[in-house]
Formats: structure tokens, sequence, C-alpha cells
């Protein structure tokens, strides 16, 4: 079971490496290593097109936004 875990994945990587060569000048060796760094071939794509990546923000809670707001407005 391990090896046919194993084919399918080694499918899908070589399929992602020929996505991302068919979409970029990128040749198969740069796409590999790209692939490494970042599984997801959507952001790889972004970062050849120049897109922004999305940043984490922090999820804040009302009660967080409202004492920040108010701590803001007593500072200035």
């Amino acid at each position: 079971m391990y090896m046919d875990i194993r084919i399918v994945d080694d499918e899908k990587f070589s399929k992602s490496i020929d996505m991302i060569c068919r979409h970029t000048n990128y040749d198969k060796k740069i796409a590999e290593e790209k692939l490494k760094e970042n599984p997801n071939v959507e952001n790889i794509l972004k970062e050849y097109l120049g897109g922004v990546k999305k940043t984490n923000k922090e999820v804040k809670s009302v009660n967080e936004m409202i004492y920040k707001e108010i701590r803001n407005h007593f500072k200035s």
C-alpha cells in the first residue's frame, strides 16, 4: 500500500512540475526546486507573475479592536 501512495504522489509531483513549466519560463530543475520549497502550485505561479503574497493577519476579537481604538484615541 505504501508503494501505491508513493506512485500517486510521484505522478502528482511530475504533473505539477509540468504545469509550472507550461505557465512559466522555468525549466524542470527550477520548477522542482520551487515545488519543494512551496508545494502549492498556485502560489508559485503568483510569485512568478508578481502577485502579492497574502500575509496571515492576526484575528482579533471585537473586544480587542474596541480597546485598541480607545487607546489610540487617548494617545493622540
